[in-house]
């Protein structure tokens, strides 16, 4: 599901049903040497009611909350500012804040032999 589509049809499912809202939520992201951490800001939100995705450049999170009555619905697409590697991405929520990890995949050289 691309990012465009998912936004379309939620407004268009808003537009029906207005005791529901697409929001983009509050990020933080942090990059050094070994990996990149992400904090988002989702109020309301269970474990059961997320999807985090990790390809090798972009992270999506998709989650729903339920907040005063009205159904909120979280949607982020990251694109990351290096390469990490998605099988080794964690993911932890506390208090309402989901804290993401990824290592970045490791660059460099490696010895050619030649024949």
């Amino acid at each position: 599901m691309t990012e465009r589509w998912y936004i379309r049809y939620h407004r268009t499912y808003w537009e029906v049903h207005p005791e529901e809202e697409v929001v983009e939520p509050l990020m933080e992201i942090r990059v050094s040497d070994k990996e990149i951490k992400i904090c988002f800001d989702v109020p309301g939100v269970d474990k059961s009611s997320l999807d985090v995705q990790a390809s090798d450049n972009s992270i999506v999170l998709r989650a729903i909350a339920r907040i005063g009555g009205r159904t909120v619905i979280y949607f982020k697409h990251v694109n990351l500012p290096m390469e990490i590697d998605p099988e080794r991405v964690r993911a932890r929520l506390t208090s309402g804040v989901l804290e993401i990890v990824a290592p970045i995949r490791p660059r460099g050289f490696r010895k050619v032999s030649v024949e």
